[in-house]
């Protein structure tokens, strides 16, 4: 079990304030106080730097103390762009509608205030949902049509970065959802740390819609780092799983401009699970390279993205095969990252000369290290393959 980082914990103890302020059936004296800053309710700041900065000189020491060690963690967890859509479009300065018309002051007395209240699973409510949810008239319409264009054009780009855990508990908060503020913060600061690998886990369970457990994500990382005998494979392998690539989602939201995947299989959501799995034009080329590991394997594996493209093959692959599946799949990503920005999908071929190249390395490497016979029984089935494929 491993030791508590008493940093962490420090921070998780002092953003739960954040999460009270910010949760409307939590009530307190301490809250009572803290509740107004010169005529901004405190959980407006949660969202808004300019705001923070701007009413610094009449915070009292605890609750700026407080949006201090919250100005830390967003810098340190890089969550900027997930703040925003903490914001309050009644005070959001970039929501012009806002300024002029206190009509929106007055949605959010009624609970319409940062923009979670206005959507769900990322997808701005209904009319008819806030009218029932929150008591609008027919006259708000025009208003509606005006927050929902805004939400679509600057809040939604923006939604998968607050998929961050730190961002979700405040979130829950203002659904009334979660308990236990303080380990809530501490594991999402754990998760969201530099030292874990687990925010990553948590980006491709959204994409693929599945669960990974901690154990399993574990095996994927040692699987990618211990693909071949060469430093530069294995950092090849750990930059697709840890999402180096910039796909066409992620271009969209640094160009502010809507990109479509480059095979032209007309996906507007072309994110990384999309690029190396999940595009139509790229399945045929897994469904061969699956049919030919098979082959060479002498046993079947599933075709599945956890098991294929991010190496959950412990339970999939015999141990005697280990070493030589990690080599294969390694080479299948390859494939694909040298058709990259390309219209065409990898063929089965450009797989089969990379694993070559590898196989040639490998020899040479096994050669200078005296291990002639451990690679010949690690390779014996490829070369078997290869001899029957040849003839």
């Amino acid at each position: 079990m491993a030791l508590p980082n008493l940093r962490k914990y420090f921070y998780a103890a002092q953003l739960r304030p954040l999460a009270c302020w910010c949760r409307p059936d939590y009530e307190s004296r301490w809250k009572e106080m803290e509740r107004e800053i010169q005529g901004y309710q405190t959980q407006i700041l949660v969202g808004d730097k300019y705001l923070r900065g701007a009413l610094r000189h009449a915070m009292d020491p605890i609750v700026a103390f407080t949006l201090e060690i919250w100005n830390v963690i967003v810098e340190k967890y890089k969550l900027k762009r997930g703040v925003h859509a903490l914001k309050w479009f009644a005070y959001d300065s970039k929501f012009k509608p806002g300024v002029y018309d206190s009509k929106f002051k007055e949605w959010a007395q009624k609970g319409i205030t940062a923009m979670y209240t206005v959507s769900e699973n990322g997808q701005f409510m209904s009319f008819q949902d806030l009218k029932s949810k929150y008591g609008l008239e027919n006259k708000d319409f025009f208003r509606y049509l005006q927050l929902r264009d805004y939400f679509i054009k600057e809040i939604r780009p923006e939604l998968d970065e607050t998929s961050n855990n730190v961002i979700k508990v405040i979130v829950d908060a203002y659904k009334q959802k979660g308990s236990r503020v303080i380990s809530a913060f501490y594991q999402a600061l754990v998760e969201s740390g530099g030292e874990s690998t687990l925010y990553i886990k948590t980006k491709w369970e959204a994409e693929l819609k599945i669960q990974i457990t901690e154990e399993e994500w574990y095996q994927m990382c040692e699987t990618q780092c211990s693909s071949t005998s060469s430093l530069v494979w294995r950092e090849f392998c750990w930059k697709n799983l840890s999402r180096f690539f910039i796909t066409p989602k992620i271009k969209s939201r640094q160009l502010a401009v809507q990109q479509h995947c480059w095979r032209l299989c007309g996906s507007t959501e072309a994110d990384h699970s999309h690029i190396f799995w999940n595009c139509v034009k790229i399945r045929p080329y897994w469904e061969n390279v699956n049919a030919a590991v098979n082959n060479i394997l002498g046993y079947k594996i599933p075709n599945t993205c956890p098991v294929m493209y991010l190496g959950r093959i412990k339970d999939s692959v015999k141990i005697e095969d280990t070493y030589l599946i990690k080599v294969l799949l390694a080479a299948s990503k390859k494939a694909i990252t040298r058709q990259w920005l390309n219209e065409k999908s990898p063929k089965q071929e450009q797989w089969l000369e990379i694993v070559r190249d590898i196989f040639n390395m490998e020899k040479l490497t096994y050669s200078l290290r005296v291990k002639e016979n451990s690679f010949e029984k690690i390779w014996e089935k490829w070369t078997v393959y290869l001899s029957h494929d040849t003839n």
